[in-house]
C-alpha cells in the first residue's frame, strides 16, 4: 500500500500535558484498528486523550466537525486513577508468582542433580562388582582344575 488514495491514519492514545503549549506524548498507537492496547497499571494521575493522527488528517479541513472530533478537541479525558483500584495487590501477586517460579526451577534442578548422582553411583557400583569378579576369576579357575 502506498500513499496514493490510502494514506495511513493512526488511532493514538496520548498523554494530555498540564501546560497548554506542550504537545502531548504518544503512549500507544495502532494503525488501521479501532482499539489501542495500553496498560495503565504503573501510571498514576495521568490524563489520557485519544485522537487520530497521520497523513490522512492533513487532507481534512481544521474547521470540519469530523476533524475536530478526530483531533480529540471534544473527547472526554479520564484519569488513570479510575483504572487502578489497588496497585499493591498486583505487586504482591507478581512477587508471589516470581517466588513460586523460582522454587519450581530450584526443585527441578535439585531433582536433575539427584538423578545424575544416582546414575554415577550405579555405574561406580557396577564397576566395583566387575572388578571384584575379575579378581575372583583366577581362584575359581584354579579350584575347577583341581
Amino acid at each position: 500500500m502506498g500513499f496514493m488514495g490510502n494514506p495511513p491514519v493512526n488511532l493514538s492514545l496520548l498523554s494530555k500535558t498540564i501546560a497548554d503549549g506542550d504537545e502531548p506524548t504518544v503512549l500507544a498507537s495502532s494503525q488501521g484498528a479501532s482499539t489501542v492496547l495500553f496498560n495503565p497499571l504503573f501510571i498514576n494521575g495521568l490524563i489520557f486523550e485519544c485522537r487520530l493522527i497521520g497523513l490522512a488528517m492533513q487532507c481534512v479541513k481544521p474547521d470540519d466537525p469530523v476533524a475536530q472530533n478526530a483531533m480529540g478537541n471534544q473527547t472526554n479525558s479520564i484519569s488513570s486513577g479510575n483504572f487502578i483500584e489497588n496497585i499493591d495487590t498486583y505487586f504482591v501477586m507478581y512477587g508471589l508468582q516470581t517466588f513460586v517460579v523460582l522454587i519450581v526451577i530450584m526443585w527441578i534442578l535439585s531433582t536433575c542433580i539427584q538423578h545424575i548422582h544416582l546414575i554415577i553411583w550405579r555405574r561406580s557400583v557396577e564397576a566395583k562388582l566387575q572388578l571384584k569378579m575379575v579378581e575372583e576369576m583366577p581362584r575359581t579357575w584354579a579350584l575347577q582344575r583341581v
